[in-house]
């Protein structure tokens, strides 16, 4: 089993996708967390994807299973909505929706 997903961040036309291998059931509550702990560094594409990273990995960095990196806009499996972060015009796209960043934390907050 497992709730397998991807966040696909784009910068310019270069794409890096964190696969989640249990992040699915979560995902935009847990993207709307991260993105708003980037905020200070959304004007800084590297600071701000490392920072949302970071945040939707977690205490998991040094376990060997549970999150994989992909380069390039195709990750692993996905079983939800797929989404693509785009860092440099803080935008958050899915099939059906589109969002600034500010619009997508107010949309998914708790």
């Amino acid at each position: 089993m497992g709730a397998r997903t991807n966040f696909t961040f784009k910068q310019g036309d270069k794409y890096l996708t964190l696969y989640s291998h249990w992040g699915g059931d979560s995902k935009f509550q847990d993207l709307a967390y991260a993105i708003n702990e980037a905020k200070p560094r959304w004007g800084d594409t590297g600071y701000c994807t490392k920072i949302i990273v970071s945040q939707l990995i977690g205490e998991s960095w040094n376990e060997t299973s549970g999150f994989g990196l992909y380069a390039g806009d195709e990750g692993s499996e996905e079983s939800y909505d797929p989404v693509t972060i785009d860092v440099e015009k803080l935008t958050v796209e899915t099939p059906d929706l589109f969002f600034t960043f500010e619009e997508f934390i107010k949309a998914n907050r708790i």
